[in-house]
């Protein structure tokens, strides 16, 4: 056998049929028929369909390698789907195409492929006159059998959709083997089962990518099930779905999902499921349509208690993802006061599904919601609960709250509960110092049985702590408020100063502050000194002034007596004396007491008229 003496170069795209319809023409041939010495059949040249060991006798022939890789053999299809993937006795063609080169691209024979992607047209399939079947033969004649119409010059649809035009391309691509997958899947015969088993699941409803095509429609069971057109926007579909599989694969569930469905619809559901599951490649798919088909399940219909007994998947499935109200108050610590309240939250009512016999809680949002809720439940304590972590009486813990520095943090609607971090927050804003020996702290319990008449309470206690310096003690660590320790000083020191910032000096402090007896202020009183001193009633018989603090700064500002007079000023006794005898300054307490009071205010003016005077005269 002779070597080929007009030798072409292979397009990358071509059919080894093709090829060898070019090279043989190229060489005079009328065709590539009976030329080696393997046979090659008139039907394997049509269908392109050429052994590995002609292949390496055409190499010889042609001085080209690798042609076998050009032969549709190479996408191993089985021999019960080769009707349904090639054409075999016919092809496809783009007129674009064969107007460029005549030649058959490998994608023509293809059932699937309805598109040329260069230059994103319908790849005709019949002649557009007399609708006779397009063959190689027809291709390298570039003309209709039937009517002998011109090929290149027949006018075909555009594409312009984006998801089919990508859809077409990368299943080119994998059928070229320039890419290893589509749709998730790595096998040809697995992508023929995925398109069968969703045309029996889209039957009757509209494309999702597609705004104006037609219902999806069931024509065929032997071959593949829908029509050109139809299939194209399966694949676009598909195309579009695989890219986001997990949300929209479920979006397309709940599209096309019917609880009710009648014997046909049945009957393709059935298909669907059947075929999704008769490989382990398709295991994702089968897996997520089974959680929706259980989800929707338990949604949609009533679940009979025998539900073991017929349905072993969804009962399975409904242990695994379900709990039921009394499973919840098994597993975790809660009481149907509690739960009850949770169902009426909003972020407990997404757990829960009700229909007409009972009702399923989803587990994994459950159990997340209940934890969350746990967690704030075991923080919260009863008033008494409080009371005996911080070592006081319940009434403290009420007067606590009163006074804001304890509040409420209820757990449920209408519950007064008190979180425990809350208090202990209380507890280390004290910052009690630690000490051994404690002979000669006053404890707390003893400053309530000290100052009781004082009116001082828990409250006032932390405020001087926090507020006004005073140093607790203890001799414990955990500690509880019952534990504190103070020195008796500085507690005497900081209620006497509260006291007085709250009601004001009483007699006696004013006698110490003014220097004087209780006597003599009791005459200030009197001359209207003092201001209005406020009367407290201590009981039946016994009351007590309460002079304001701001009036006694202002009286010791204000007035002096002779001797400080005359001190301060370097002036004699005389000469004040005189001054009030005269009436040039005033003694407040003229009629009231022999004591003498003038104001320094009145005693300055004197002495700055008298100055005055002296000038004059001089």
């Amino acid at each position: 056998m002779r070597p080929l003496l007009n030798r072409l170069p292979i397009m990358e795209t071509e059919t080894l049929s093709s090829y060898l319809f070019r090279i043989y023409k190229k060489n005079y041939h009328d065709n590539p028929y009976g030329i080696t010495d393997q046979p090659i059949t008139k039907h394997e040249l049509n269908a392109n369909q050429i052994k590995e060991e002609s292949c390496l006798e055409l190499s010889i022939l042609t001085g080209k390698e690798f042609l076998f890789q050009h032969s549709y053999l190479t996408l191993n299809v089985s021999k019960d789907k080769e009707n349904v993937f090639f054409l075999k006795t016919r092809t496809k063609c783009c007129p674009i195409c064969l107007d460029e080169q005549i030649h058959q691209s490998f994608t023509w024979g293809i059932n699937l492929m309805n598109v040329c992607t260069k230059h994103q047209v319908f790849l005709l399939n019949e002649c557009t006159s007399c609708k006779k079947i397009i063959t190689i033969n027809s291709i390298f004649k570039n003309e209709c059998s039937g009517c002998d119409q011109i090929l290149s010059e027949m006018v075909t649809e555009s594409v312009t959709d984006h998801y089919i035009l990508k859809s077409q391309k990368e299943l080119a691509e994998l059928l070229l083997g320039n890419k290893g997958r589509y749709l998730g899947l790595f096998e040809i015969e697995d992508l023929l089962i995925v398109l069968s088993a969703f045309a029996q699941l889209f039957h009757g409803f509209h494309s999702f990518t597609q705004k104006n095509a037609a219902l999806y429609k069931i024509e065929y069971t032997n071959k593949i099930p829908i029509k050109e057109k139809g299939l194209v926007n399966l694949l676009a579909d598909l195309y579009w779905m695989f890219q986001d599989f997990d949300n929209r694969f479920h979006v397309v569930l709940q599209s096309i999902y019917q609880p009710n469905l009648n014997r046909s619809n049945r009957r393709r559901k059935q298909n669907f499921e059947s075929m999704i599951a008769s490989s382990e490649s398709m295991d994702f798919i089968f897996q997520a349509y089974q959680n929706f088909r259980l989800e929707n399940y338990i949604r949609f219909m009533n679940v009979p208690k025998n539900i073991t007994s017929f349905d072993k998947q969804a009962s399975e499935y409904i242990d695994k993802n379900y709990l039921t109200k009394e499973q919840i108050k098994e597993k975790f610590p809660i009481v149907d006061s509690e739960l009850d309240y949770l169902l009426k939250t909003s972020f407990f009512t997404e757990c829960c599904l009700t229909n007409g016999r009972a009702t399923y809680y989803l587990k994994d949002k459950t159990e997340k919601s209940l934890l969350a809720f746990l967690e704030v439940k075991r923080d919260r304590v009863t008033g008494l609960e409080a009371a005996n972590l911080l070592g006081i009486h319940v009434r403290s813990v009420v007067e606590l709250i009163k006074s804001e520095v304890l509040s409420y943090s209820p757990y449920m609607e209408n519950d007064k509960s008190i979180s425990k971090k809350q208090m202990q927050r209380l507890l280390d804003s004290l910052k009690p110092q630690k000490i051994k020996a404690a002979e000669d702290k006053i404890t707390l319990a003893r400053c309530f049985e000290k100052y009781s008449k004082s009116g001082i309470s828990l409250s006032h206690i932390i405020s001087f702590i926090k507020n006004n310096g005073l140093q607790a003690y203890t001799q414990k660590d955990p500690y509880k408020l019952s534990d504190l320790l103070f020195e008796p000083l500085d507690l005497a020191k900081i209620i006497t100063e509260e006291r007085i910032r709250l009601k004001g000096y009483n007699l006696s402090q004013v006698a110490h502050e003014l220097g004087c007896n209780e006597r003599i202020v009791l005459k200030y009183v009197k001359a209207g000194l003092l201001g209005d001193p406020v009367v407290e009633k201590l009981n039946n018989k016994a009351f007590a002034y309460r002079f304001d603090k701001e009036c006694i700064e202002l009286f010791k500002m204000t007035f002096c007596s002779i001797k400080q007079i005359k001190h301060e000023y370097k002036v004699s006794e005389t000469l004040v004396r005189n001054a009030i005898y005269r009436g040039a300054i005033k003694n407040h307490l003229d009629g009231i007491c022999r004591k003498t009071l003038i104001s320094k205010w009145e005693f300055e003016k004197f002495r700055s008229k008298k100055k005055t005077s002296k000038t004059l005269n001089f």
